[in-house]
């Protein structure tokens, strides 16, 4: 199928076609099965076809038709087949295709391609055994690695070609302060060499890792080391693996975020704490934990105006974005691990929500209950060097039911969840900072409005302009708008600055998609806002459970493998050899999810921009009362020119009543000169009585001089050049 149906694509017929392989030889067999059925989310009907008739076609590389077939599928919709590969025809990409057409010419169809060719199985693969278990930088390290064929037994003797590349990478709070680049400027290569399995298979790659000359050690970076080895066979067969480790100034990574964006003081902030070591094992968390209050301006800043010609945003940071505020006060402090803690659970010095917080070997969560602002977390701890590991995070606090925003931001937008399930309510909040503004929201649910609203506000009124579809004056769907103390409403006028919450609850008409855009332009800055929300299908969900499964075979021995399936179904399985992805990768379609969600190409883009703009007309032409014209010297000629726009409008005027006029033009002395090309008339009315025509006239009138003009020596041509006079500052 194709995936998303788009907003200007009608097609809901489709045919999912599914291969036993993606790679066979010639004269082997290809095994189909294909599924016909009827998608259309905009009317919300879907089913399978039965009855249609489906035709089925093979073509070679060619596009030549090797053997086609009709099938009625059954109850399910779906239909099987089996070609046969030709032997006498090219290897290459063999296409499948099938199609049926309806009565009222509507035609579903699928495709799909596989490869044909005389293929080596095969024989082996080659892997490493893992990422040194310690490793520093300046000391040789040894990477272990094996090749072994399908059955198990070694490859020996073969011959390992491998070489080593390093990635810089920074940890995250000193990319938020510093503007890096994970790449090394070329400085990547580390080395290579040869190596050569022995009697068990297994090869080692010995180097020494270095650092980046690049790096800003001041950073705490870390190097990610990549080996890459070949190996073959005595057969000539080659096959790779590859590792990769981390090697750092410092022994463990720590983590610290906060989930989602949604965080009110009612709720508090869950926030999550994290170390490991560069090769990602677990390590316990212990260390402290601190909260600062960032100081806001006065009043929002502007964001810049962008540059380019249409005035994209650039990536610079200043006090437009509170994560750049200068840090105050600090307002929470805990000891996370701390021996002395009740059964290993941080003692706070700060305010923490009822819950408990949860400490486990590898992670730690707990609930901040902050107020209303902006913040920046901080947790530090020590590695077994004793060197500081930190993260920080940044988290914002609002209230959706508070009069205002409450902070110095020019735009803020935030979204509960992205995923709502039926039954659950979808929630979406927007403010601003400033007292004044007016902010468009517009809704859409699978690719219909369901709320287009602008809503204002100032200091002494909020004004709410409903602009929904069919007339309504109330969100379709079910939604409700909230003024700023948190009554249910619909954008009724209320005392209070800039701010709005979407509650919708969700039901069974809302499945597939919905999607949420906000605009606000204010001190000629625009600024745009958007959320996808998910509404799944989870009522058309099956559920395959395996009951019992067999992992290792016997050759020859027969297996039985049993499912459970949640609902009434078929069940297509199959069973290939693995190895074949070696060389063509089998993709399997494993859901029809996408086809039951209306696709938006794009949410809405708008830009704000200072140029000009023409205007376009549809019949007609707009009056034109001067033509250009050339001049020619010496006489000073009032000449039409003879390349573009000129002469077109010339000619456009004569047949327009204006006399007829010929244009004549002369080969003179190796150039082009463009002769007198209408009569006085038509430039009168093309170009009006001005000073160059009759200038013109009255020289025609005396023989080609015009008055005031004297006969005057001839000038002859200088032919020293060295005669000129250059002139240089001093």
């Amino acid at each position: 199928g194709s995936g998303y149906i788009y907003e200007d694509d009608k097609t809901v017929e489709f045919i999912d076609l599914f291969t036993d392989r993606a790679l066979y030889r010639p004269g082997q067999e290809i095994k189909i099965k294909g599924i016909a059925y009827h998608a259309d989310p905009f009317a919300r009907d879907f089913r399978t076809q039965r009855e249609v008739t489906v035709r089925l076609i093979l073509n070679d590389p060619n596009g030549k038709e090797v053997a086609s077939v009709k099938l009625r599928p059954n109850k399910w919709g779906s239909f099987t087949h089996t070609f046969a590969v030709p032997s006498d025809r090219l290897t290459g990409s063999y296409r499948i295709s099938a199609w049926y057409l309806l009565k009222d010419g509507r035609k579903g169809e699928g495709s799909k391609s596989v490869n044909v060719e005389e293929y080596k199985r095969p024989k082996f693969t080659a892997s490493f055994e893992g990422a040194p278990e310690k490793a520093e930088l300046g000391k040789p390290v040894t990477v272990t690695g094996k090749a072994l064929t399908y059955s198990g037994l070694p490859v020996q003797h073969a011959r390992v070609e491998w070489h080593v590349e390093r990635e810089t990478r920074y940890p995250g709070w000193w990319r938020w302060f510093c503007v890096v680049d994970n790449d090394d400027d070329g400085e990547n290569f580390v080395g290579e060499g040869e190596a050569e399995t022995d009697e068990n298979g297994v090869f080692k790659v010995t180097f020494t890792p270095v650092a980046s000359p690049t790096a800003d050690l001041s950073g705490d970076p870390s190097f990610d080391f990549t080996v890459t080895a070949n190996v073959t066979d005595d057969t000539g067969e080659e096959r790779s693996a590859t590792e990769s480790f981390e090697i750092g100034t410092v022994q463990w990574r720590a983590s610290i975020w906060a989930e989602g964006s949604w965080h009110t003081p009612e709720k508090g902030v869950p926030v999550r704490v994290t170390v490991n070591s560069l090769a990602g094992a677990p390590i316990p968390v212990k260390g402290t934990l601190k909260a600062f209050r960032l100081v806001a301006p006065e009043r929002p800043v502007r964001k810049p105006a962008g540059s380019g010609r249409y005035g994209y945003g650039r990536n610079e940071k200043g006090p437009w974005d509170w994560k750049t505020w200068e840090v105050g006060e600090e307002v929470a402090s805990l000891e996370i691990g701390a021996e002395d803690g009740r059964d290993g659970c941080p003692q706070p010095s700060a305010d923490v929500s009822e819950r408990r917080p949860y400490q486990a070997a590898d992670r730690w969560k707990g609930d901040l209950n902050l107020g209303v602002g902006a913040y920046r977390l901080a947790f530090e701890t020590k590695d077994p060097n004793g060197k500081t590991v930190k993260d920080i995070h940044h988290v914002c606090v609002f209230d959706p039911k508070a009069r205002s925003l409450g902070l110095a931001v020019p735009n803020f937008f935030r979204t509960e969840k992205g995923t709502v399930k039926v039954g659950e309510t979808l929630r979406a909040y927007w403010g601003t900072g400033y007292e004044t503004g007016v902010v468009r929201v517009k809704v859409t649910n699978n690719g219909k409005t369901i709320l287009d609203k602008m809503v204002g506000a100032s200091r002494h009124s909020l004004r709410s302009a409903c602009l929904l579809p069919h007339g309504l004056q109330t969100p379709a769907g079910g939604g409700y708008l909230r003024d700023a103390r948190g009554r249910l409403g619909t954008g009724a006028p209320t005392n209070n600055s800039p701010t709005w919450l979407y509650e919708l609850p969700i039901k069974d008409e809302h499945r597939g998609e919905i999607r949420i855009e906000t605009t606000f332009v204010r001190e000629n800055r625009l600024y745009t806002d958007g959320a996808t929300f998910n509404i799944p299908w989870d009522n058309k969900y099956l559920d395959i459970k395996a009951e019992h499964l067999t992992s290792k075979l016997n050759p020859g021995r027969e297996e039985t493998w049993k499912f459970k399936v949640s609902g009434p179904s078929e069940v297509l399985a199959f069973m290939y050899d693995r190895s074949l992805d070696a060389y063509k990768w089998h993709n399997v379609s494993t859901g029809f999810s996408d086809h039951f969600t209306p696709y938006e190409r794009y949410l809405m883009s708008p830009t704000l921009q200072n140029t000009t703009k023409d205007l376009y007309h549809i019949d007609g032409r707009f009056p034109s009362t001067h033509l250009p014209a050339d001049f020619s010297w010496p006489s000073w000629k009032v000449v039409p020119s003879r390349y573009g726009r000129n002469m077109a409008k010339l000619k456009m005027a004569a047949r327009g009543g204006f006399d007829g006029a010929v244009v004549a033009c002369a080969q003179m002395a190796g150039a082009v000169e463009c002769e007198e090309a209408c009569e006085d008339e038509v430039f009168e009315k093309c170009f009006g009585e001005d000073e160059p025509v009759a200038a013109s006239r009255e020289m025609k009138a005396k023989g080609g001089k015009a008055s005031g003009d004297s006969e005057g020596p001839e000038v002859a041509p200088r032919k020293n050049l060295k005669e000129t006079a250059f002139f240089f500052p001093d």
